[in-house]
């Protein structure tokens, strides 16, 4: 039985496109800044904006603490929603530092099960959570839950080289 060329070509295509998107987008080096999507901001910044950079290292590209846009930087900073618009609830009314200073990147993508720091060593839990979808640009989101408090996803969008 023949089966016609143009049917094998774009089973195969397809294939190739699915491949593709499995492997994912492999992330430029360099400093990711950004907010909770629909925040208030100025110019792209507000109080709950998240921050780190993407290293090269032996072992693969990794997310590290960065220096940047007038902040010192000792923990990787996830975007949090402190305060306005929209409303979440607010579990953790602190900037989002995590508790770990460097998280693995594969397949374009990561993904952070653990604790954001408060002031006097108090823990929240957290996830934070993200894929590239373009070099230079990743989406995810935080979410924070502390007893009975839970923000849902809070999703964002973050970029190098940051505003």
């Amino acid at each position: 039985m023949r089966r016609p060329i143009a049917v094998i070509v774009g089973a195969g295509a397809l294939a190739l496109g699915l491949a593709s998107i499995a492997w994912g987008v492999s992330p430029s080096t360099g400093i990711y800044q950004g907010i909770i999507n629909g925040s208030d901001n100025v110019g792209g910044h507000n109080e709950g904006e998240g921050l780190f950079r993407v290293k090269k290292t032996s072992s693969g590209k990794r997310i590290v603490p960065a220096n940047c846009c007038g902040y010192t930087a000792t923990h990787i900073v996830a975007p949090n929603n402190l305060f306005g618009n929209p409303p979440y609830p607010h579990c953790d009314p602190y900037n989002a530092d995590l508790a770990k200073t460097s998280l693995a990147i594969a397949n374009g993508a990561f993904d952070y099960k653990g604790y954001a720091l408060g002031p006097n060593s108090k823990r929240y839990p957290i996830h934070f959570k993200g894929a590239w979808v373009s070099q230079k640009k990743v989406k995810g989101f935080t979410r924070i839950t502390k007893g009975s408090c839970d923000t849902g996803r809070m999703p964002w969008t973050m970029r190098t080289p940051p505003p």
